[in-house]
């Protein structure tokens, strides 16, 4: 059993793979590095060896490294996102040259020219974008050439698509061409539109808005009639009115018919009646309240006056109405005795809600 010993650049302990033989190939051994590191597929990074001591790359995928040997191993950037030439050696593609990278990024050999590079297909020598045989990877030639390769494989794309497609026949002739380039012959707007079609220009059934009989009239350009949409239907009231008649106001329902927006007088009476109260709530001063709509507690800003039930109870001892408030806090002040009989021991837990005056209360508002 042989060993050659290798370690990362960052790391501090070295590593081992074991083999059969004097000696493992550079593909090998650069294979069996990122199956043992778990380094994934390659597509992401660019792996190269290099001897300890003179740091020189082990360039060439055929060299073989000796038994009891020791090499640096090196994570480096692709020359291109998802070109990481170390999927080469996941994949178990052994290329016939050397690999190499630099900045130029085709392959070379033993020559310190432009660069090397990270893929198997790349030639052998450094001069292989001057003889024209396949461009340097990352070079501007290889930009355009991967550009327009693009485009050819997406036309070719489209037109498979095309050749797949069902033909659509187009109906032309007595019709001619209507607004938007449609044409209007067989199955156009001089068929009868659908018994649900709506002309939003008058507002009546039976043509298409294409076909209407006011179009180029100037005095019959208004605003079009709007549809219901998002409008409640119990918010809408039908109208009989002659189109020539319409307002702005007029909407068309989708059976055709022609309806006004009403108002929600439910909630309006509601939302006045609630501002009547809170106005009137401060002008209590100067009104005359009837004694069984009064609090029978006196506060401090009322200056002796009585003042109007808020929110009616009723003690469970004497059955007393007071404000939920005012009778609250008198209890917690006397320490749980009611206020108008005496009696001790009163929780406002037993509070009981006086409807009755609470009605007559907001009639009185």
């Amino acid at each position: 059993m042989s060993l050659v010993y290798y370690k990362f650049k960052s790391a501090k302990n070295h590593d081992h793979i074991t083999f059969d033989g004097t000696g493992i190939s550079v593909f090998d051994l650069k294979r069996e590095i990122i199956l043992a590191k778990r380094l994934g597929k390659g597509t992401d990074f660019d792996l190269g060896l290099y001897h300890p001591h003179t740091d020189e790359e082990y360039r060439d995928d055929n060299g073989v490294i000796p038994r009891a040997s020791s090499v640096i191993v090196r994570r480096l950037p692709p020359f291109a996102p998802g070109k990481g030439n170390a999927q080469r050696y996941v994949n178990g593609a052994l290329g016939n040259g050397p690999v190499g990278r630099g900045d130029g990024g085709g392959g070379a050999g033993g020559g310190g020219g432009g660069g090397s590079g990270g893929d198997a297909s790349a030639s052998e020598g450094p001069g292989n974008e001057e003889d024209g045989s396949v461009p340097a990877p990352g070079s501007e030639e290889a930009k355009l050439q991967g550009f327009f390769q693009s485009s050819s494989d997406q036309w070719k794309h489209q037109q498979e698509r095309m050749a797949e497609a069902t033909p659509v026949a187009h109906s032309g002739g007595a019709g001619g061409a209507s607004r938007g380039g449609r044409r209007m012959g067989q199955g156009g707007f001089d068929r009868p539109p659908p018994a649900s079609y709506v002309c939003y220009r008058c507002g009546q059934k039976g043509h298409y808005i294409q076909n209407c009989p006011t179009n180029g009239d100037k005095s019959f350009d208004k605003p079009r009639i709007r549809r219901t949409t998002g409008i409640p239907r119990s918010f809408l009231r039908s109208v009989d009115i002659a189109p020539e008649e319409r307002e702005g106001g007029v909407m068309v329902t989708p059976d055709g018919g022609l309806v006004v927006a009403t108002p929600d007088s439910k909630a309006w009476d509601q939302i006045t009646a609630r501002n009547k109260a809170v106005l009137q709530a401060g002008d209590e001063e100067s009104m005359e309240i009837p004694h069984d709509l009064a609090c029978p507690h006196i506060r401090p800003q009322d200056h002796g006056r009585p003042h109007l039930l808020r929110e009616a109870v009723q003690t469970l001892c004497c059955q007393t109405k007071y404000c939920d408030e005012c009778i609250r806090e008198a209890l917690v002040s006397q320490n749980f005795t009611c206020p108008s009989c005496g009696t001790h021991d009163q929780s406002p837990e037993t509070l009981s809600v006086d409807y009755a005056s609470r009605e007559a209360v907001d009639a009185f508002l």
